[in-house]
């Protein structure tokens, strides 16, 4: 190009290429798989692998905010997936032992994640719950996506050991743990409070995505205001699941 047209023309098709991460998602999120919850999941740990290179502080804060808002996702739950700066004078070579890091399940996940695993009827009543298909890149979503895509047996011990060998090393650590924990009396009841708590955290996390979101300085005014009257919308929901008045 330099030599055809020259240096001017150059830098005018470096000016105006597209964002490296904006071109990314874009590509990405036309997938069939980014419908799913894990597909959203799988895509923002990719990106957060992109985002953890950057070294400078101002620039990576930068493209965190502006990648939360591409892909739906709040601030603290994209923060989790990124890997710290490899810290000078550190040996490469450690770069080389794989690291396993589990990161524990809130009570709300931990609880949905056992029921899912050991009762088939859980697991149906899951696959249709509102709740689940809002689930974002938190501890779980993507364990409790692979059970629920899954068809065994959960009344046999065996089915879901088999289940977990298919699935990698972390999860299938997670499916173990749960494997020894006690069934909740009156299961169907603290499934569908799971459920409720579950839509809460939603929420809440869909607030904190809006508020990064109202950061872009390209919003137009009907943008901004389209997102305070969905934030008006979830106050009043948050306020309906803690029992308020209307």
């Amino acid at each position: 190009l330099i030599r055809e047209q020259g240096p001017e023309a150059f830098r005018e098709r470096i000016a105006a290429a597209r964002d490296f991460f904006d071109y990314q998602i874009e590509r990405y999120a036309a997938q069939p798989e980014f419908a799913t919850a894990r597909g959203k999941v799988d895509l923002a740990r990719r990106v957060a692998e992109w985002v953890s290179l950057l070294k400078d502080p101002v620039v990576r804060d930068m493209v965190v905010n502006r990648t939360v808002a591409r892909l739906g996702l709040s601030e603290p739950e994209f923060r989790k997936l990124l890997r710290q700066p490899r810290r000078s004078g550190r040996d490469p070579e450690e770069d080389e032992i794989p690291r396993i890091v589990i990161e524990p399940l809130s009570p709300t996940m931990r609880l949905i994640c056992l029921l899912a695993l050991r009762e088939d009827w859980a697991r149906e009543r899951l696959r249709d719950a509102e709740a689940i298909h809002q689930l974002g890149a938190e501890p779980g979503a993507a364990l409790l996506g692979a059970i629920l895509g899954a068809n065994f047996d959960g009344t046999r011990e065996s089915a879901i050991r088999a289940f977990a060998d298919t699935r990698p090393v972390g999860e299938r650590e997670q499916i173990f743990a749960l494997l020894l924990e006690d069934l909740p009396a009156q299961k169907e009841l603290v499934l569908e409070d799971c459920l409720r708590g579950l839509e809460r955290e939603g929420l809440l996390r869909r607030q904190s995505q809006i508020a990064s979101r109202l950061k872009l300085p390209e919003l137009s005014p009907g943008e901004v205001a389209k997102l305070q009257s969905e934030v008006q919308e979830i106050r009043r929901r948050l306020n309906e699941l803690r029992g308020g008045p209307n």
